[in-house]
């Protein structure tokens, strides 16, 4: 229900009460009434975080809001949801008490109809809270990976993560992934958004090549769990205490250093920092940096630059916004970092960027380069993106030293909200993640044959290595998409993969534990 057509109701429907004389139905009335407004902010900050309502992508937000630092730096946010729910809370007690204290001459039978009618339509009207939908919805998604389940057979870990077997090229090429914040392929599309990222569009026809039909799945669809599906082929599980974190990061990393082959835990960078790749991880934000590093830090990354970091590269603090340092201070960090490179051993970075996180937040160096003057901050952010990303690419592959370096752009995951086009919602159906290469050290007939694929987040793992080289096939839960061997989405079909990939998840670590348990009785 619209909120401007749920404000007024729940008003009206309270204001009646001031005909009732039972003081417990007033202020059962007043509790109702009171749980709606905390709703309604709740959702609005849900809404804010992530545009999409209450999902996965805010609990991870909240997750790292709960973090004194982080709540900081979000102040403003903080102090006016306070702010609302003091005066809320305040206002319905003063209202509550002139309620109370009013006395309105009204026949008894209509006393009675009010005093039963009055907090059974609060109480509907609870129902129809969009915060309330949207945690039913999520009880019925829960329901329905209880219910709609993948046969034993299909579970087996040979079909769903098979061994993982790679064989390393003769020569090893340095690269950079760049994973843009919610850039998903929908903003590339000209269809619906024409001239927006031109630069970039035109960079890939001519220097570079495409895969389509990426998709996001349960549990891969906000930025840590994007990042943990595109690296390690696998949806990502949350541990919630700090305890239980500690230990398991401390498993990961010896059983990582005993095997680079080990089904569950194994990501792109264990294989190659097995094979001396130098990796660094470079993130302009320092929201949810923690888990970002101990992701990284067990795939063998050795060097982080934070917003802390690249700050102090400066030679005078640079601009910020609420997420962290603008793109245009990443890039120029990125670079840095590249040209200092140690020569002996092959490099590789990871760059997250921060601009196109919502509502948009287009670099200083784009202060005058806007989207057809739509004043939509979001679009804005994105064409400036395609202005330092295509400018990123273009400085690597010109310059004689970084020529040969093997370019990724890939979205983090797709844009969290709706996504409209001259006033008509794109549909979701139609909209996936993008996923660039630059070149791909594939070999040049694969490199002509890629179809559009069924395909999800967890397939762009094994098919990075592909491009860097690797021969192969899968890792984990992801396939290589160069292939033509099917996905799971393909297998399963997305339905049935989403509904059940938690389950499959769960399998996985049940069976990686079991192993780590083999393993300290041998």
């Amino acid at each position: 229900m619209s909120l401007t057509i749920l404000i007024p109701l729940l008003l009206i429907t309270y204001a009646t009460t001031a005909i009732i004389e039972n003081r417990l139905v007033v202020r059962l009335s007043t509790t109702l009434l009171g749980l709606q407004l905390v709703f309604l902010i709740a959702f609005n900050i849900a809404n804010w975080l992530g545009r999409d309502g209450f999902n996965n992508t805010v609990i991870a937000h909240l997750k790292y809001l709960l973090d004194w630092g982080t709540l900081i730096r979000f102040w403003p946010i903080a102090i006016l949801t306070l702010a609302a729910l003091l005066f809320s809370l305040l206002g319905l007690a003063f209202l509550e008490r002139r309620i109370i204290k009013t006395s309105i001459n009204t026949s008894s039978v209509f006393r009675t109809f009010i005093t039963l009618i009055a907090p059974s339509t609060l109480l509907i009207l609870l129902a129809l809270n969009p915060l309330t939908q949207d945690l039913a919805a999520i009880a019925k998604t829960r329901s329905l990976e209880r219910q709609y389940q993948i046969s034993e057979h299909e579970t087996k870990l040979q079909i769903i993560a098979p061994p993982i077997g790679s064989i390393s090229p003769e020569k090893k090429f340095d690269f950079v992934i760049i994973f843009a914040e919610s850039l998903e392929a929908t903003f590339f599309d000209e269809k619906w958004f024409p001239g927006l990222m031109s630069s970039t569009n035109r960079l890939i026809q001519d220097r570079g090549l495409r895969h389509q039909g990426i998709k996001d799945l349960t549990l891969s669809n906000w930025t840590d769990s994007g990042l943990t599906a595109a690296t390690c082929g696998l949806s990502m599980t949350v541990d919630f205490t700090e305890a239980s974190k500690t230990k398991l990061s401390a498993q990961k990393i010896a059983a990582r250093k005993a095997s680079s082959t080990l089904r569950g835990e194994t990501c792109i960078g264990d294989i190659l920092h097995s094979d001396g790749y130098q990796l660094a991880f470079i993130g302009g934000s320092e929201f949810g940096w923690e888990s970002k590093e101990r992701l990284f830090r067990q795939q063998g990354f050795d060097r982080f630059f934070g917003e802390k970091e690249i700050q102090s590269q400066q030679q005078s603090p640079k601009p910020t916004t609420t997420w962290g340092v603008y793109d245009d201070t990443l890039f120029d960090t990125t670079l840095n970092i590249i040209k200092q490179r140690n020569q002996r051993s092959p490099q590789g970075l990871v760059v997250l960027t921060v601009d196109t996180h919502t509502p948009g937040y287009p670099s200083p160096k784009c202060v005058n380069l806007t989207y057809l003057d739509l004043g939509d901050k979001l679009l804005d952010a994105a064409h400036c993106a395609d202005h330092l990303i295509s400018g990123l690419i273009s400085e690597i592959i010109q310059a004689e030293s970084t020529k040969d370096t093997v370019i990724f752009l890939i979205s983090d995951h797709l844009y969290p909200g709706e996504l409209k086009s001259e006033g008509k919602s794109i549909p979701r159906q139609q909209r996936e993640n993008m996923f660039a290469v630059f070149n791909s050290r594939l070999p040049l007939d694969k490199q002509q044959l890629i179809p559009p694929r069924i395909a999800t987040s967890l397939d762009v793992a094994p098919t990075i290595l592909a491009h860097l080289g690797y021969d192969i096939k899968t890792l984990n839960f992801g396939r290589n998409i160069s292939e033509i061997a099917p996905t799971l989405a393909e297998t399963y079909g997305l339905q049935k993969l989403s509904l059940n990939i938690v389950n499959l998840r769960n399998k996985l670590r049940a069976y990686w534990k079991q192993e780590l348990l083999n393993a300290e009785t041998d």
